[in-house]
């Protein structure tokens, strides 16, 4: 890979009130035995020593990661408050970057691995032209990998679909970005209220009559905010699935245990 790369993985959650015993940060939740944040850091690393020595992972997380030794486990620990919002945690973590483009992932997403890793690495050379690269996952291939899954789905032209628990940002883009970035981060999960929080009225008429396609988001996107985006179907769906629910638990438990 010639570009610089740099992996930037969000980790400052709190303690869920569903998960009992207490812990202090989501991404501490043991699958199998193992806390969920090494899983997702252990397959960045090998990813490194695979694809390149000059990527780097940065680790954004809270001062329980520390405290657990996390911060030997990646290039940069960026240590941040509990009570701080995502998308504030997001820019103090690209502050932290250097690489041409950054691969940002959420650190709840244990299944994640070194093939998948490389797909997102070729989209980037892929798509290098765009300020935003968003992975997306239609509900077969998440339902093929994690059977039973509980996600939420939006309904498209090309059916219904997920958006990805990672994307790559151009750094040099990123000012453009960070505009919009609180209504980016907050809405990151529905295309429908992402599309709502930029007051895109025309296509509140799309989505009534499911005719939408991803072609015509990106256009709508780049004209409501000036960002050149880029959003790519992926059968990855390591990708969609991440922990926010108990039985989360246990979607990504057999998965694991299946590939061990």
């Amino acid at each position: 890979m010639e570009k610089s790369i740099d992996f930037l993985i969000m980790a400052g959650g709190t303690s869920p009130e569903w998960h009992k015993p207490s812990i202090s940060n989501k991404v501490l939740i043991p699958i199998l035995q193992v806390p969920c944040i090494k899983w997702v850091l252990n397959a960045f690393n090998n990813s490194t020593n695979q694809f390149s020595s000059d990527i780097n992972t940065v680790l954004v997380g809270t001062r329980s990661l520390k405290l657990e030794g996390f911060t030997s486990q990646c290039s940069t620990f960026v240590e941040v408050p509990q009570t701080n919002k995502l998308s504030d945690n997001v820019r103090t973590g690209m502050e932290a970057c250097n690489g041409e483009f950054v691969v940002m992932t959420s650190g709840d997403i244990p299944c994640i691995n070194t093939q998948v890793i490389s797909n997102l690495l070729i989209n980037i050379e892929k798509f290098k032209d765009f300020d935003l690269i968003i992975p997306l996952i239609t509900k077969e291939s998440v339902e093929a990998l994690f059977p039973g899954s509980q996600r939420t789905y939006v309904k498209i032209k090309e059916g219904n679909v997920k958006i990805a628990n990672a994307f790559i940002v151009k750094r040099s883009a990123f000012h453009k970005l960070e505009k919009i970035m609180n209504s980016f981060i907050e809405n990151r999960k529905s295309v429908f209220k992402l599309a709502l929080s930029f007051g895109l009225i025309n296509l509140l008429k799309l989505f009534i009559f499911k005719s939408i396609s991803v072609e015509q988001l990106e256009k709508a996107f780049f004209k409501a905010v000036d960002i050149n985006v880029k959003g790519y179907f992926t059968v990855d769906a390591q990708l969609a699935v991440d922990l926010d629910k108990e039985s989360d638990i246990n979607n990504l438990t057999e998965y694991l245990r299946g590939i061990e």
